[in-house]
């Protein structure tokens, strides 16, 4: 219904279909989750990135089932929709944006300080994101190892690092980040001059 294609509620229960469906053979359930999320991505996320409840945890929350979608599907050899895939990409850079010098997530609406890196380094290595690498920063984390092996410092290394501008604007959402460099000693500074968003965002 409506409401689960606006909540994040219906992304993490597709992302539970797709899952199953590929374990159990089926490909008409796959196919129906990822062509669900695909719109939901689209409903749900902003033109800047961020999902719309403007909680940085539902958003991450959001994110690890889009991530893991695009990484499943691809070893299945689904065919996944450029749209979905360009808007997960979005919710990286959104979540690098936001992210504290020492890759925290900002306890703004309904999120405590969580360590977020490894959505950086899951979308670096997804996308082979030099920018995405940059946010993140070195070496990856425990969290990758479970999805891209072993070798996934080897795959990370050979991400070229790219430049991206230290202080960002998410105009569609009003969120501004203001940074002195990628670095984990830099300073930083955070504005939400932007809408409430739903119940996780709180007022």
């Amino acid at each position: 219904g409506a409401f689960h294609t606006l909540s994040n509620w219906g992304v993490i229960q597709d992302h539970g279909l797709l899952l199953i469906g590929l374990a159990l053979g089926r490909a008409d359930w796959a196919q129906l989750a990822l062509q669900r999320m695909d719109r939901e991505i689209e409903v749900q996320v902003l033109a800047d990135g961020v999902q719309w409840e403007q909680s940085p945890m539902y958003h991450c929350e959001v994110l690890h089932c889009c991530l893991d979608a695009i990484f499943v599907a691809r070893r299945f050899g689904m065919e996944i929709p450029a749209r979905f895939e360009g808007a997960v990409r979005g919710m990286v850079y959104a979540l690098g944006a936001w992210l504290t010098p020492d890759r925290v997530m900002p306890a703004h609406g309904d999120s405590d300080f969580i360590f977020a890196k490894d959505k950086l380094v899951a979308g670096a290595l997804l996308f082979r994101d030099g920018q995405l690498k940059t946010m993140a920063g070195e070496g990856v984390c425990f969290e990758n190892l479970w999805d891209f092996g072993p070798e996934a410092d080897e795959l990370y290394a050979a991400v070229p690092t790219a430049e991206v501008p230290c202080s960002i604007a998410l105009t569609d959402s009003g969120n501004y980040t203001l940074r002195s460099g990628w670095d984990e000693d830099a300073s930083w500074l955070r504005f939400h001059c932007g809408c409430m968003g739903s119940g996780p965002g709180h007022a």
